[in-house]
């Protein structure tokens, strides 16, 4: 995916701020560009009717055209049981890490999921 709005700072410094109004412009317009969906508990899916929105933006510089960081994402999830009629829902935020290229405004996310613990048998 590129950052259009940063194409323009390209070769060129550019703030956090800058960078995390782009993202939150993108995450409104292209909500199923970001991998939020793998942030999702086990079982659990992405309810697309309530957009997710970035809390924080935390990066760091790799050099001079790389820029490594990850944002805070909240978004709302949903399980639907047995029952068409019973669905239920949790809000929830997660991790997705970027790599931003600065020369050509290229930006790749992974999605960050929690662990799942195993359990033992006899632990219960």
């Amino acid at each position: 995916m590129q950052l259009k709005n940063l194409s323009s700072a390209i070769g060129k410094s550019f703030s956090d701020e800058e960078l995390l109004s782009e993202l939150k412009r993108v995450l409104s317009e292209y909500p199923d560009a970001f991998p939020v969906p793998g942030l999702c508990s086990p079982g659990w899916s992405l309810k697309f009717s309530m957009a997710p929105g970035i809390l924080s933006l935390q990066c760091h510089r790799i050099g001079n055209n790389i820029l490594k960081g990850y944002i805070q994402v909240r978004f709302t999830e949903f399980l639907q049981r047995d029952c068409q009629d019973v669905m239920i829902e949790d809000e929830r935020s997660g991790t997705l890490k970027f790599v931003l290229n600065c020369t050509n405004g290229e930006i790749e996310f992974s999605a960050e999921p929690y662990s799942v613990r195993e359990y033992d048998p006899e632990e219960f």
